[in-house]
């Protein structure tokens, strides 16, 4: 009836969790995620990210060009909502995750859950980079369900200050992309949806051709 985005949301299931489980949430997500899916990069907090020597600064857009600036500590004052920090290496694993590769970490029903459309989400239809090739867009649980150009397409993206991110899978294909950038910039989404119309276009033709042969 009523949908609006809004990432901190996600951070009302952390105290329910630590209650039932009598564990921290970070210390849940390292035994349930990271280490099974040897993550061995990802971790929680503003503490463990710069404890990590091998980090990249965020950076933002101004007149001049980009601007490197200090990590805001307040996206991590709620972990669910913006408080995991990852290499492309770990964002990668958890992508093959999402693919179905490791159903003993998430089983073939979490993954079928989380990708259920909930909501039609008509404002996704009009996103610059993306609106030429989307037919519908909805919203699951903690993941956009798009039809782009008729393949169902699994999206999520990310923005902090200095820093952009972009997963994408389609489940039929099995074929996913993940993208990590330092830096605010719209070539992200560009990259994304050019990509995606790429393979789409090349599976229809092998597609044809397939039928076309027999």
């Amino acid at each position: 009836v009523c949908y609006s985005y809004q990432n901190i949301a996600f951070s009302f299931i952390q105290p329910v969790i630590e209650q039932q489980t009598g564990s921290s949430y970070a210390n849940l997500v390292e035994k349930r995620i990271f280490s099974p899916l040897k993550m061995n990069t990802a971790s929680i907090g503003m503490d463990a990210f710069l404890a990590t020597n091998n980090r990249a600064s965020p950076h933002i857009k101004t007149r001049s060009g980009f601007k490197k600036v200090k990590v805001k500590p307040n996206y991590y004052q709620v972990e669910p909502a913006a408080g995991v920090n990852a290499s492309i290496t770990d964002i990668s694993k958890w992508l093959i995750a999402n693919l179905g590769n490791n159903p003993t970490v998430l089983s073939p029903q979490l993954l079928h859950d989380i990708k259920e459309p909930g909501v039609r989400t008509r404002k996704e239809l009009r996103r610059r980079e993306w609106r030429t090739h989307l037919n519908d867009a909805h919203y699951g649980k903690g993941w956009r369900v798009y039809d782009f150009e008729g393949e169902e397409l699994v999206y999520h993206a990310g923005w902090v200050a200095g820093y952009v991110a972009e997963i994408a899978y389609s489940p039929r294909l099995k074929i996913g992309m993940a993208m990590l950038l330092n830096g605010e910039s719209r070539v992200i989404a560009e990259l994304g949806s050019e990509f995606w119309s790429k393979v789409i276009t090349q599976e229809k033709r092998l597609a044809s051709k397939t039928k076309a042969a027999k």
